[in-house]
């Protein structure tokens, strides 16, 4: 199972990158880099990621609840 977050974090962490350059960062990206690093085990990343999601997304952000669900939980 291990393998399958690597290469989701791979692909997701390229799909970040790749936005950020264009000036496209997206939260959706972010969203899902942090919830794959929730299961890889990667508290602080996933925090981080979800918090951006958080801030690009703002009120039209469709897992702000969910994000928001499992930032609590990592504290």
């Amino acid at each position: 199972m291990k393998g399958l977050y690597t290469e989701a974090l791979k692909h997701l962490s390229n799909a970040v990158s790749l936005a950020r350059e264009r000036g496209t960062d997206s939260e959706f990206f972010r969203f899902h880099l942090g919830m794959a690093l929730v299961a890889f085990g990667d508290k602080e990343g996933a925090r981080r990621e979800l918090t951006k999601a958080l801030e690009l997304g703002g009120e039209s952000f469709k897992q702000a609840e969910q994000a928001r669900k499992v930032l609590a939980s990592l504290r």
